[in-house]
């Protein structure tokens, strides 16, 4: 779903934690102390913060950075790519009633599209 961008060394060591299906716990959160660092949150910023959430499963965190990122740079393709592949991921898991669980969210994911108000979290 995340592909690496490869003129921008800003990010390779987060894109070296995150480098695999299935990242250890520990290499996510090295990845997310690594992006803390940066100081500009440019578009490809929000992207790799988005590539982040996913792992951590944080989706609703996800969606809002890959869409931060589509404002920032609505020229990028790669990433209207990724929301469209987050998208059909959640069509699909509510389609065969299992909507997409959110680590950090929990049961709110599951009633909130466009992330969750405040008097539900």
């Amino acid at each position: 779903m995340f592909t690496q961008c490869e003129y921008d060394e800003r990010f390779s060591e987060v894109w070296d934690c995150l480098n695999g299906d299935y990242p250890s716990t520990e290499e996510i959160e090295r990845a997310q102390s690594l992006l803390d660092r940066i100081k500009e949150r440019d578009a490809e910023w929000h992207y790799v913060q988005a590539a982040v959430d996913y792992y951590k499963r944080f989706y609703l965190e996800c969606r809002k950075h890959l869409k931060k990122a589509i404002k920032l740079d609505p020229e990028n393709g790669k990433y209207r790519a990724a929301l469209e592949e987050l998208t059909a991921m959640a069509d699909e898991a509510a389609k065969n009633g299992k909507p997409l669980p959110d680590a950090k969210w929990d049961d709110c994911a599951s009633t909130c599209l466009e992330g969750c108000c405040t008097s539900c979290c």
